[in-house]
């Protein structure tokens, strides 16, 4: 009988789990590492796949976990997936909420009634993955919500925090040949309660699972920070090496294009109990990172026989009289909320599949990503890196049930007992993914009323990386008190507030944090609506940061056909409740500006239109004229051209296309035509539209970039601006 309780104690977070560090996989060549295809390493081994599956409804039900061909496995399953969609096997049912959770409130304590799924795969090891005191880790990058592990049959380690990668050297365990790995994953566990997010509630592996095989000495932590000087003329990377014993290394640093800027060598040393070096490299003249020019550097590190790449970008984010500078212009982040959602894999989100969603971000203006509520892929902030998305890299963590609790919303965040659990899922996720340009904000979580353990995770964020600003929409206002916590966070975030009180807060000078909207807009039904008088008020003040929409797209778990096959051309969409499952928020859960094809609905055109990057601020209709502005920060709109047209009803008197070169934040006025006599009693619209004339990664999903309509109203004789208006 299963009698293991980690899954019920905030005593044991992990057990032999490695400690959290950045992202990286080994390569065997210079070359091979700069790929950053972790597919083409030698030394990384996918699991992912389809592995043995045994699904019992409560741990009373398991057979010894210890014992040979104790479980009988009927079943196969794909990993990663969550177990739940797989509708025609019957391993419980998907179930959607908000708020409330889906069992009896007692923390630390979860039901007997706690569903659980044994995985089981054999991996066969040639006798050279274990020569040479090689070692040996298996690599969990999401498991909801905990998993234990054993190896050959003996128990190897455990592991929580559902969207946070679990780490295990399991070289004790091995032998040459065939290797038994078996992986009993629980669906609630005490994590669960800090895991209450609104989203269907799905469980297994629903991230990659690998091996990666490592040299005796080797790197296991690269911290890379980029600096400017205020000049923007000299730059330098802060470098800590960390090895697992003393170790020789050498780097070199390429540019943009890939040409060797610098090189040079170090040797790690201890220093509190592990090996570090510490390395200073000097960039003249550096290129920037920013949403529109996402310009990347890379770092190859070499240890031995093992070569790992580490790409970076430069810039300066600061915080002065209320606005954020990023590379000394006072940006605007105009995004979206965005939750990992497959209609047929549940929480499991395949790199084309994400790849995806950011190209089509990228298409209608959108250049910020929440991660709501949660740390996604570690690839996922690679891509924003090279496509160029502001990443905030929110902490998997939101007790929002407790608001209709009797102890209130903010019991566990204020909970001594719970401050471990707290700091260990701010730390996995920062040190996890601290090398990204793209992120410029940690968020301590979402939902989760106020208290000590939000105060301690913020203080630990400051003590490890100075270059971000830190977020958490709960943090300004104690829920319990009311009062201000300044200092806690960076940014006055809210969300969905009028827009009286964004001007109310903005017109105090007692306030001087920018004003962020973490989720506005809700995008359900016929939403989201009203964004163009949102964005406005965001262009007229420097203090009002952006926004986030809720949310990108509509989860919902897609119905099979009768096989279990996946339908793509007709599928059947589900709701909470739609599988008996309580409590449930019914249709809560289709909000998004996408369906869950990703298909664009009229929603997502709203947010480009409103995202544009320009603007008209004058126009003359009779004599041809108009002001185009320039609403980029980086970047000139030589990349678009302007498409025009002059018509009335069904009838265009002209139209005609010009070349633009309009330079950031500037505006120019253009003739589109010679003076012309209109005819006075019809209204007469210029229509103005940019589009992309150089190629881009997401081209093919649009050209056209935002229009602008411009009517003159019949019966007319003058043609001064003030008888027209721009819808």
């Amino acid at each position: 009988m299963f009698d293991m309780t980690y899954h019920q104690s905030t005593d044991v977070l992990h057990f032999n789990c490695l400690p959290p560090h950045s992202y990286f996989i080994p390569f065997s060549s210079p070359r091979e590492a700069l790929s950053l295809l972790r597919e083409k390493s030698d030394r990384f081994l996918s699991l992912s796949g389809v592995w043995n599956f045994a699904f019992f409804k409560s741990p009373a039900e398991l057979p010894s976990l210890t014992v040979p061909d104790s479980i009988v496995f009927r079943d196969t399953i794909d990993v990663p997936r969550s177990w739940q969609t797989v509708l025609h096997a019957g391993y419980d049912v998907p179930n959607y909420t908000n708020a409330a959770y889906p069992y009896p409130c007692d923390p630390p304590h979860v039901p007997d009634d706690n569903p659980c799924g044994v995985y089981e795969k054999t991996v066969i090891l040639p006798p050279e993955a274990l020569a040479n005191n090689r070692e040996i880790d298996l690599v969990f990058e999401g498991v909801d919500s905990c998993f234990y592990l054993y190896v050959n049959d003996i128990f190897a380690a455990y592991s929580q925090v559902s969207h946070m990668t679990s780490e295990i050297n399991i070289t004790p365990y091995l032998h040459a040949g065939a290797n038994k790995i078996r992986v009993l994953v629980l669906k609630w566990c005490d994590g669960s309660y800090l895991e209450d997010q609104d989203m269907w509630r799905l469980s297994g592996i629903f991230r990659d699972v690998y091996l990666l095989i490592r040299e005796n000495t080797h790197i296991v932590d690269l911290y890379v920070k980029p600096k400017i000087e205020a000049d923007y003329h000299s730059a330098h990377l802060s470098v800590t090496v960390t090895t697992n014993m003393p170790a020789a290394f050498s780097y070199v640093l390429m540019d943009p294009d890939g040409r060797p800027l610098s090189s040079g060598d170090g040797i790690t040393s201890e220093f509190n109990g592990q090996y570090d070096a510490s390395l200073e490299i000097s960039v003249h003249e550096p290129k920037l990172w920013s949403d529109e020019t996402p310009v990347l550097y890379t770092l190859v590190f070499s240890c031995g026989s093992e070569h790992i790449a580490v790409r970076t970008g430069f810039s300066r984010l600061i915080v002065s009289g209320g606005v954020v500078y990023l590379n000394g212009k006072p940006i605007k982040l105009l995004g979206v909320n965005r939750h990992d959602s497959h209609p047929y894999l549940g929480h499991a989100t395949p790199y084309a599949h994400m790849k995806q969603d950011l190209l089509l971000l990228k298409a209608h203006n959108i250049n910020t990503v929440r991660t709501s509520h949660y740390p996604n892929d570690p690839r996922f902030a690679s891509l924003c890196d090279e496509l160029g998305i502001y990443l905030i890299d929110e902490t998997d963590l939101e007790t929002h049930g407790f608001v209709l609790h009797e102890k209130g919303w903010n019991y566990l965040s204020d909970s001594p007992e719970w401050e471990s659990s707290y700091l260990d899922r701010v730390q996995r996720m920062v040190e996890r993914d601290k090398n990204h340009p793209s992120i410029i904000m940690w968020s301590l979580g979402n939902e989760s009323g106020y208290g000590r353990n939000h105060r301690a995770m913020s203080s630990w964020i400051r003590n490890r990386d100075e270059s971000r600003l830190i977020h958490y929409e709960g943090a300004n206002t104690d829920y319990t008190k009311g009062e201000m916590q300044y200092g806690i966070v960076d940014i006055e975030s809210h969300m969905y507030s009028s827009l009286p009180f964004i001007r109310k807060y903005l017109e105090n000078d007692t306030y001087m944090q920018p004003f962020f909207l973490c989720e506005y807009a809700h995008a359900m039904g016929n939403g989201p609506g009203g964004l163009a008088e949102y964005i406005t008020l965001m262009r007229e003040n420097d203090r009002f940061l952006g926004g986030c929409v809720w949310e990108l797209v509509n989860h919902t778990v897609a119905l099979p056909q009768k096989d279990g096959s996946f339908c793509f051309d007709r599928p059947q969409y589900t709701y909470g409740g739609d599988f008996g499952d309580m409590p449930n928020d019914g249709n809560f859960c289709v909000d998004g500006l996408l369906r869950p094809d990703r298909t664009p609905g009229v929603g997502m055109q709203e947010v480009k239109q409103a995202y544009k990057p320009f603007d008209v601020t004058d126009y003359d209709i009779k004599n041809g004229f108009v002001t185009i502005r320039n609403l980029r920060y980086f970047t000139n709109l030589s990349d678009h051209q302007l498409f025009w047209s002059l018509s009335s009803g069904d009838t265009i008197f002209r139209e005609g296309v010009l070349p633009l070169d309009i330079e950031p934040m500037e505006e120019e006025t253009l003739l589109l035509y010679p003076p012309m006599t209109l005819p006075e009693n019809k209204d007469i619209y210029l229509m103005l539209s940019l589009r992309r004339v150089r190629s881009t990664p997401w081209a093919a999903m649009g050209d056209v970039t935002g229009f602008v309509q411009c009517k003159l109203s019949a019966p007319h004789k003058s043609q001064s601006p003030s008888d027209a208006q721009v819808c």
